[in-house]
Order: C-alpha cells, then sequence, then structure tokens
C-alpha cells in the first residue's frame, strides 16, 4: 500500500457497520451505528413523505455494506469466475439491503 493510500483509507474510516434505521415517531426516520451513535436522521416534510423518508434512511444505513461491497468488486474483477460471481453476489446483497423492494 502506498503513502497516498494509507493516508487516504486512514481518512475514509466510518463508524463500524452494521448500520440501521429505526421509525422514531414524530415523521423522524433515524440511522443508528452498533454503539447507538446517530449517523442520520431523516424528517419527514413536504415533499418527502413516510415512505420516502424510510427509504432513504434504508440507503444511508446501507452505506457501509455498499461500500464494502463495490471495493470487494473492483479487488476482484481481474480475478476467475468464482471471483466474479461472488462480487456480483456482494453486490447484489447490499442493493438489497437498500432496497428490499427491488426485483
Amino acid at each position: 500500500m502506498t503513502d497516498n493510500e494509507s493516508k487516504r483509507e486512514e481518512a475514509s474510516q466510518h463508524t463500524p457497520e452494521p448500520w440501521h434505521y429505526a421509525y422514531e415517531g414524530s415523521g423522524s426516520h433515524t440511522v443508528f451505528a452498533p454503539d447507538d451513535c446517530v449517523i442520520a436522521e431523516v424528517v419527514e416534510g413536504e415533499g418527502c413523505d413516510r415512505d420516502r423518508a424510510a427509504a432513504n434512511a434504508r440507503v444511508i444505513a446501507a452505506v457501509p455494506k455498499l461500500l464494502a461491497a463495490c471495493k470487494e468488486a473492483l479487488r476482484e474483477q481481474h480475478n476467475d469466475a468464482d471471483m466474479v460471481y461472488l462480487s456480483t453476489h456482494l453486490l447484489r446483497a447490499a442493493i438489497a439491503e437498500a432496497e428490499p423492494d427491488a426485483p
């Protein structure tokens, strides 16, 4: 790993996963880390009804898995068919977490 890669990795350390979201009532959808650290709060309002706010919170909660899947896919894209299958599986799983109703 180069010095630049190492510095970039240190700078990109985010709160560990898994992140989850919960409807907190009063139009607030909160994304939490395992230690109950609040990552984000999505608030219902004009143009953002409960369903859209919940969908936005789900996407935010899935970010660590989406990021990990993308990194793994890039690392493994040059390998054999089994690794391409694994990368595809990781990406699909991450997308399914963000969009559980997607086909």
